[in-house]
């Protein structure tokens, strides 16, 4: 490690929490106390004063929030005292103008956190027998020969004995290369289904909403838990099917080289809506990427990533689309 790298991370730190303050600040339910602990959060040091006036400046970027921040300034110019202590003396909380949209950020920001941990499924995950971080990729192979290759932020729980080959997929995404047995059926479970296979290799994706199964070779039975359908509905090299709790929808063609990209390091995207390029790239790098603008969603984006360099790939999207990205740090980023 450099002498400059620890340095760059503390200061990162210092900015990611000036954006928390920022948020906190700004969505509509501060209080004097609040703004009393950023002040003595400020005094800290410099280095956290200089990253919340950094973090400020660029949150007044966004319009009309900026009209709010300056109005906050301007008052601190005239008392002499920080931004965090011109509420008036006695009152509790103070009154802000009412700016649904940008209130609806602010909000939305404050509760990421908690809103990510829920949807990643954090307390199933801590009966997985392994798991990976973000943009972590893990190879595990089991004890009949099988393999299972995690995909960033995967968890599996596995389950072998004489009558079957079990694997939980608690979150995530997973490809399995099954070895033949016979005797013992190879099954990938979720909350939602079950996806049954003899000899062959698959794709599994559990998101919040569904499961996409992707056969790359061999076929496939996909059965849902207490669903409609009367049977299991096969799947076939070069099909993709989704399912949920209420059933299985139709089994359709897929190109495998798009699949099976991040497999091999790559994200490919062809004239994918910009909305589902960032829902994509957001589980692959630390930090969040949020699109502001709805009518971005319209934008299409054609390329191919590399997942090691998913900053270059953000840098190429602001050079090639018409839009404005507002960084906060180099985690936290706007679109509109």
């Amino acid at each position: 490690m450099s002498a400059a790298e620890p340095f760059e991370q503390e200061r990162e730190q210092l900015e990611e929490e000036a954006v928390a303050w920022i948020v906190r600040l700004t969505s509509g339910g501060a209080t004097d106390a609040d703004r009393d602990a950023l002040a003595v959060w400020r005094r800290r040091s410099p280095e956290h004063d200089q990253a919340f006036r950094k973090v400020e400046r660029l949150w007044a970027g966004i319009q009309p929030l900026k009209a709010r921040l300056s109005a906050a300034e301007a008052a601190s110019e005239r008392t002499g005292a920080p931004v965090a202590a011109t509420a008036t003396a006695g009152t509790r909380r103070i009154k802000q103008p009412v700016w649904i949209r940008w209130g609806a950020i602010a909000a939305s920001l404050a509760a990421l956190a908690v809103t990510l941990a829920l949807a990643s499924g954090t307390f199933p995950l801590l009966w997985a027998d392994a798991r990976t971080g973000v943009g972590e990729q893990r190879t595990l192979p089991l004890d009949d020969g099988s393999e299972i290759l995690l995909n960033t932020q995967a968890a599996v729980s596995i389950h072998y004995s004489e009558q079957a080959r079990l694997v939980d997929l608690l979150a995530g995404e997973a490809a399995f290369r099954v070895e033949k047995d016979a005797g013992r059926p190879f099954l990938v479970q979720t909350n939602e289904g079950q996806v049954r296979a003899v000899g062959t290799e698959f794709i599994v994706h559990k998101t919040a909403e569904a499961v996409l199964v992707t056969v790359t070779e061999g076929v496939v039975e996909v059965s849902v838990k207490g669903g409609l359908a009367a049977s299991p509905t096969l799947v076939q090299a070069g099909q993709r099917i989704r399912y949920d709790p209420a059933g299985v929808g139709p089994v359709e063609p897929v190109d495998l080289r798009v699949a099976t990209a991040w497999q091999r390091g790559k994200l490919i995207f062809e004239a994918t809506p910009l909305t589902l390029v960032v829902d994509e790239m957001n589980r692959y790098r630390r930090g969040h990427i949020m699109v502001l603008n709805p009518k971005l969603a319209e934008h299409r984006v054609s390329g191919v990533f590399d997942l090691q360099r998913l900053d270059a790939a953000v840098s190429t999207i602001e050079r090639t689309l018409p839009i404005t990205a507002t960084h906060f740090t180099d985690r936290l980023i706007f679109f509109r």
